[in-house]
């Protein structure tokens, strides 16, 4: 049960099915109020009163109908105690019920990449008619400004302060105020209120990815991705904290300003096409690993990486983009998201913000495939959390002829009838190598027909299915033809041994985190695959080469980016940037390295099971 502390002028609120007990502020809608606490309440409107969504139903305290309510509520449902909660302000106790989402439906929604969200986010824009001043009117332009919102202070930091004379007297003291709670962010002459934008950004490794939307109406305006520029400092996270051991007075500037550079590459490309001014981005939400995110923020990251792994950054913080760099609005304020610990980083905490992985009575795996893999396992009750190295060979680096899943790359494989090898090509083009998918896609397919042993050994016996595709390299160690011409793209003997690293890697996680739990592989009921890699990647050939233990296919869920997705959670509501706090508070961090018998797990997870015997539909 969550309990508020009281305050003066409040009244108690008590939210059912959960029994949480809250202190609300007398006048303060219920909306606005469950919203910003975390609560899942459905909206289209932003809480105006026009889409009739937002319903809840009041055991004590109720109200008589508001004319919205009389229009979208039957006359059934209200004398059932239905009411909207944007029309419901506080002036009494009050025990409601908010209704529970299927969550059936609600999976659904995650493979759509939809968010289902009440908007807040926190900033609104104000269009203001103010009188001119005269001889019987000589107030400040800030107490005309103040009183025209009607608020008694209202914060104007000094960049704002100075462009209100001349903004105001633009036209004839018609100007528009863009504020969050009491403080200024800007101040424009006539009336901008349309031009309220937002950002949210997941800073992976290898990639980071943008999405532009209107915090006017939460609509997605906007996305991009591109390759994270410090991948110049080295392609994982333990190369670019030793750039900084090595660059005491350098190294973290490079660092930062290579990301900040490239983002606000990204931010102007957004705005272009989008046709709207960077000036009017007011906030951005930030995920990554805790390696990016300190990065990002030029502090120190020195301590990560040896020894007992302490980061610096773990709770949620609030900078101005001016002080970051980013080219939005200056007064613009950048949100990064709490991280769990100095291996597991905010853009976990945001994909398990998304998939409400904490909100499930049900026990469900969330597994963030990348550079470095995440694995999340728990319910509402518990969360067990890991990190595990898996290394670059998803990304196509440390492989012979691997890439990233850009066009030209095989991002699928298929072997059919005695020699046939059927490709799929990232923009149907003739191939250029292999990415992550294709790879895990290929070395399924020849351990299906046992061209590949347990133990990861390319064989060249004749009486092979494709065995013919089988010849030595430069070093006579064995390769296979995956695609000939002009450039043939072969698999190597070193490349499966990289594969299998980074597969053993995430099963030697997801073992010992199931083990802490004392939980069995068909205990759990969902397993979530995040991260571009886990929506591309062939569930099938993940299951064969014994990435995970032995689920039922049906089980695997792919979510996309689902850092990029909790990101604009944060951003769209208020709220669920405070449940992200919550969240990296209630995690509980396992650390591999001090884990009793890491290493025989690992190990044992090198070897590629034949799981055919024991189940069919994978």
């Amino acid at each position: 049960m969550i309990r508020d502390t009281a305050r003066a002028n409040s009244h108690t609120l008590i939210i059912l099915p959960q029994e949480d007990k809250l202190e609300v502020e007398e006048g303060e809608t219920l909306f606005r109020f469950l919203v910003r606490h975390g609560y899942s309440i459905p909206s289209s409107c932003g809480g105006m009163g026009t889409c009739g969504k937002c319903r809840v139903l009041i055991h004590k305290g109720l109200k008589p109908p508001t004319e919205s309510e009389e229009v979208h509520l039957s006359r059934v449902e209200l004398d059932q105690r239905w009411r909207l909660s944007c029309q419901q302000r506080v002036n009494c106790d009050i025990v409601l019920e908010v209704p529970q989402i299927d969550e059936t439906v609600q999976a659904k929604e995650l493979l759509k990449q939809e968010l289902y969200i009440a908007l807040d986010p926190g900033m609104e824009k104000v269009y203001l008619e103010l009188p001119s001043p005269g001889e019987e009117d000589q107030r400040p332009d800030t107490l005309r400004i103040q009183e025209g919102l009607g608020v008694e202070r209202m914060v104007l930091p000094i960049s704002v302060l100075r462009r209100v004379p001349h903004v105001l007297r633009v036209k004839n003291f018609r100007a528009t105020i863009t504020k969050e709670e009491n403080r200024a962010l800007d101040v424009e002459p006539g009336d901008t209120t349309g031009a309220l934008y937002g950002l949210a950004i997941d800073i992976g490794t290898t990639t980071v990815a943008g999405y532009l939307l209107d915090l006017g109406s939460g609509q997605e305006i906007g996305v991009r991705s591109q390759m994270n520029p410090q991948t110049s400092f080295g392609a994982d996270v333990i190369a670019r904290i030793r750039h900084v051991h090595e660059h005491d007075q350098t190294g973290l500037k490079e660092l930062q300003q290579a990301v900040v550079s490239g983002i606000d590459r990204m931010i102007h490309q957004l705005c272009q096409t989008a046709a709207i001014e960077p000036a009017h981005i007011y906030k951005v939400t930030v995920a990554g690993n805790p390696t990016m995110l300190h990065l990002f923020t030029a502090v120190d990251p020195s301590q990560i990486d040896h020894s007992p792994y302490i980061p610096v950054l773990r709770d949620g913080t609030i900078i101005s983009a001016e002080e970051l760099g980013l080219e939005i609005n200056p007064e613009g304020q950048v949100y990064i998201i709490p991280a769990i610990s100095g291996y597991v980083g905010a853009d976990i905490t945001a994909g398990v913000l998304f998939t409400r992985l904490h909100q499930s009575s049900k026990l469900s795996l969330f597994v963030d495939i990348g550079t470095n893999a995440e694995i999340v396992l728990g319910n509402k009750e518990r969360m067990l959390a890991c990190s595990t190295p898996a290394g670059p060979a998803f990304e196509g680096a440390l492989i012979k002829h691997g890439m990233s899943a850009t066009p030209g790359a095989i991002a699928h494989v298929l072997l059919s009838g005695d020699s046939e090898v059927e490709l799929e090509v990232i923009g149907n083009s003739i191939p250029k190598g292999i990415c992550g998918s294709g790879l895990i896609d290929l070395i399924a397919e020849l351990r299906k027909v046992e061209l590949i042993d347990e133990q990861g050994r390319l064989l060249t016996q004749d009486d092979l299915h494709y065995a013919k595709r089988v010849t030595p390299d430069e070093r006579n160690q064995p390769q296979f033809l995956v695609s000939g011409g002009d450039k043939p793209i072969y698999i190597t003997q070193q490349d499966i041994r990289e594969l299998q690293l980074a597969k053993g890697a995430i099963r030697s996680g997801v073992d010992i985190v199931l083990r802490e739990w004392g939980a069995a592989p068909e205990d759990i009921d969902a397993v979530y695959l995040a991260g571009a890699f886990g929506n591309y990647v062939r569930r099938g050939s993940v299951l064969r080469i014994g990435m995970l233990p032995p689920f039922p296919l049906e089980k695997l869920t792919p979510v996309g980016n689902a850092a990029g997705q909790g990101a604009k959670l944060c951003l769209l509501n208020q709220g669920e940037w405070i449940k992200a706090q919550q969240l990296a508070e209630q995690i509980q961090y396992c650390e591999l390295s001090y884990y009793k018998g890491f290493s025989d797990t690992f190990i044992e997870s090198l070897y590629f099971k034949d799981i055919r015997k024991r189940r069919t539909n994978g």
